[in-house]
């Protein structure tokens, strides 16, 4: 006799294992963690360093197969992906999911360790290692400043707000992170009258030198211990 027999000429047989199976269902649906904003582990991180001037194939063996090999090392790393362009070097690094969120910052100390060992064999000429991991996160209020007045908006005054608001919100319990989005960037405009210019026999390209020069944040040298 097949078992679709014993449920046919059996039908309280048939009920008695439907409702054991919604039972076991809404237990199990029961006993499920739930959050409102679910914590999430970050196992993704980037490596990002400079080689002003040189070409993809020199940045390829000079810096991303160091950084690489070095990178190895750390036998919690699930997988590593390269990018070499002119000028720069590009290295992903994706975490075994074994890894759990207590264990992450720990994991992400020894990618830093081993990046300031590798620091040493880079190019001079080279920049140093620049390690970011993004961080998930879910957000729970997102507040909009918008200006009602008549006249036109006033950009830098709507940035003040939002950092006023910024530094009230961050000390309130509960709160882990703020961030302000769509800030105005400063600019300066500078405006030559060319009659004064040809006076003092300058010309646009003088005055925007003379800027550039002015403005210059060139490093004072490396320190390396």
């Amino acid at each position: 006799m097949r078992i679709t027999d014993i449920f046919y000429r059996r039908p309280r047989l048939s009920v008695l294992a439907l409702g054991l199976i919604i039972v076991a269902g809404l237990s199990a649906l029961a006993s499920l963690p739930r959050q409102e904003d679910p914590s999430l582990t970050s196992r993704f991180g980037s490596v990002k360093i400079a080689f002003p001037g040189a070409s993809a194939n020199r940045v390829e063996s000079l810096v991303t197969e160091k950084v690489e090999n070095t990178l190895t090392e750390v036998k919690e790393i699930k997988r590593l992906t390269s990018t070499s362009r002119t000028g720069l070097s590009i290295v992903g690094i994706e975490l075994e999911e074994s890894v759990t969120a207590n264990d992450v910052e720990e994991v992400w100390a020894k990618v830093r360790s081993r990046l300031k060992d590798v620091e040493v064999e880079l190019p001079a000429t080279s920049g140093t290692p620049d390690f970011s991991s993004p961080s998930i996160a879910s957000h729970t209020l997102l507040i909009a400043l918008r200006w009602t007045l008549d006249d036109k908006p006033q950009m830098d005054i709507l940035l003040r707000q939002a950092k006023d608001l910024e530094q009230k919100m961050a000390p309130l319990s509960g709160t882990d992170e703020t961030e302000i989005y769509g800030a105005p960037e400063e600019q300066i405009l500078v405006s030559a009258d060319p009659a004064v210019l040809a006076a003092f026999d300058l010309s646009l390209a003088d005055v925007s030198d003379a800027i550039a020069k002015a403005d210059a944040k060139s490093p004072a040298g490396r320190v390396r211990s």
